[in-house]
């Protein structure tokens, strides 16, 4: 896709080269000397190489932690972004914004040659406990937007009742003498999680493996109170369930709304918007185009084009 002096890709995650720049957003792996964003701190969003980076790594405060204390990044490779700041990279202009998907997680505004480029990211117009915002969604003649779940069967119930669900199912438990594992990925749902219980209940809360590592990275940010000893019934949330290990499970993601997870109860708290969520997010930022990126990108594009009569079709792997 070429828009005017600047031309964008996908094939190294999110590839942006105007005439004396290049930049990749989200990469599988880092480039000599091309500086990269990441968007947020989740696992499959974090280059390959990130001990070992060959480039400048930007990202939010909250991400810059976990990208140190958590995945094993050098400090002096990886440089700390504010929302709502421009940082500069040759003739490409990029300022983060509030992605409402999980505590730092960033949208970038890409502006070069007069065009306003919005790279969402994982987004979520709807925002949550642990996050600082629902999104905030700046106008843009183009939107390059996730499509994870970008098809209309999936439409998310109420998060304050789903929350409020999962709080009288686990409390009401331990307090008929049993435990309570609630297995959550280990950045960005995890601390949903605990801060669900924290804001709700005065129930204490275990936090361990993976887990416990990233919420001790992230409470900075966002006060947590949980424990790292195990009591005996207790509520433990976790991002690895043991499959001999005693208590009653639960699972918390978007897809039990459309999957089954066998020896588990299912609560439907995603930190992902779902179909009409990333619909919102399109028509707060008034593009003239649109591109689809990760999942379902087909069907987005598809309703898009029918729907909301804009220019949509799924960003194609390029080299440029």
């Amino acid at each position: 896709m070429i828009l005017e002096m600047i031309t964008i890709g996908w094939n190294n995650g999110l590839e942006l080269r105007a005439e004396r720049s290049r930049v990749l957003i989200d990469p599988k792996r880092t480039e000599r000397g091309v500086p990269v964003l990441l968007t947020h701190g989740h696992r499959d969003h974090i280059p390959k190489d990130v001990k070992n980076p060959s480039s400048k790594i930007y990202a939010t405060h909250p991400t810059t932690s976990l990208l140190t204390r958590f995945y094993g990044a050098p400090p002096e490779s990886v440089i700390p972004l504010s929302f709502n700041e421009t940082l500069v990279l040759g003739d490409i202009r990029i300022t983060p914004f509030i992605a409402g998907h999980i505590i730092g997680s960033a949208m970038y505004l890409i502006e070069a040659d007069r065009r306003r480029i919005l790279y969402t990211g994982d987004v979520n117009p709807r925002g949550g406990f642990h996050v600082e915002g629902p999104a905030d969604v700046p106008e843009a003649d183009v939107v390059i937007i996730e499509s994870t779940y970008g098809s209309p069967e999936y439409c998310f119930p109420d998060p304050h009742r789903v929350r409020a669900e999962l709080v009288k199912w686990a409390v009401d438990l331990v307090r008929s003498g049993e435990k309570v594992l609630i297995k959550a990925y280990t950045v960005g749902k995890a601390q949903e999680v605990i801060s669900t219980f924290n804001r709700l209940t005065n129930a204490e809360v275990v936090v361990v493996g993976e887990a416990a590592k990233s919420s001790s990275i992230l409470a900075r940010y966002s006060r947590l109170r949980f424990s790292l000893s195990e009591n005996d019934p207790c509520i433990i949330i976790t991002n690895k369930i043991n499959p001999m290990s005693a208590g009653r499970r639960a699972i918390v993601t978007g897809w039990v709304l459309r999957r089954q997870f066998h020896g588990f109860e299912g609560f439907c708290l995603s930190s992902h918007g779902d179909f009409y969520d990333l619909i919102e997010v399109i028509r707060r930022a008034s593009p003239q185009e649109v591109y689809t990126v990760h999942g379902m990108v087909e069907t987005l594009a598809n309703h898009v084009r029918r729907e909301m009569g804009i220019r949509a079709e799924p960003l194609r792997i390029t080299k440029v």
